[in-house]
């Protein structure tokens, strides 16, 4: 809900829709006791302040830098603590401990089943039973389509979404959809479902590799925002 809201008042951010996101923030806290989300919601209040403030959109490169980034360590780190999970190692659990078990889940699933290049179904499993959680339960983006649908599948997408970041970051532009994909960018870490475009609108920027509409130069670039504004 946040993120739509910063997405709806995208460079227009203001003192309200940071006291609500702030509010929302710490009932997050207080209740459900998130920490995940509640570093996630941080992130998009700073980054909508800092899109907002930034009338001449001169820190477009940076902001897009920053979501490349993110997205780029975040899938190192979680193939790699996926594959070499080891609690006997402290920095290894506490990142585990911050991010509620969620590495443990996905090295759990990664040295009990089978590992292929187009995934491996896990509903056919009646007895997926680990920890209290029963089914296949990995709420991290890398992991879960890495071990779900399939490791080609994991690297080809992320790939292409770390590509997107690179064009725009060329081209200098950061429309309304690619703002709403870099807003996402560290929930991809915690939150299997961010690849649901019913849950990530700012997936459909991935058009963007294939339109047509936009120019190569990297100044006075155009793009028919009339036709395919999505927000």
């Amino acid at each position: 809900m946040c993120i739509a809201l910063a997405v709806l008042r995208f460079r227009h951010f203001g003192i309200l829709d940071t006291v609500f996101c702030i509010a929302c923030d710490v009932l997050i806290i207080v209740f459900p006791k998130s920490r995940t989300e509640a570093l996630c919601l941080l992130f998009v209040v700073v980054i909508s302040i800092v899109c907002t403030l930034d009338k001449e959109q001169k820190r477009n490169r940076l902001l897009l830098s920053i979501g490349c980034g993110i997205v780029l360590m975040s899938q190192m780190i979680s193939i790699y603590l996926m594959k070499n999970y080891d609690s006997g190692k402290n920095w290894m659990y506490q990142i585990n401990k911050i991010v509620s078990g969620r590495i443990d889940l996905a090295n759990h699933f990664y040295l009990s089943y089978p590992v292929k290049p187009f995934g491996y179904n896990y509903s056919e499993i009646s007895d997926v039973w680990y920890k209290g959680w029963q089914g296949f339960v990995v709420d991290n983006a890398f992991c879960h389509t890495y071990l779900e649908e399939g490791y080609l599948v994991e690297y080809v997408l992320f790939a292409l979404i770390i590509v997107l970041f690179l064009k725009c970051i060329y081209l200098n532009k950061l429309t309304q959809s690619m703002y709403c994909l870099l807003l996402f960018t560290p929930v991809f870490f915690c939150e299997g479902t961010v690849l649901y475009i019913s849950v990530n609108i700012g997936l459909v920027a991935l058009n963007y590799l294939l339109d047509g509409t936009w120019e190569t130069q990297k100044t006075g670039v155009s793009i028919s925002q009339e036709k395919r504004h999505i927000v």
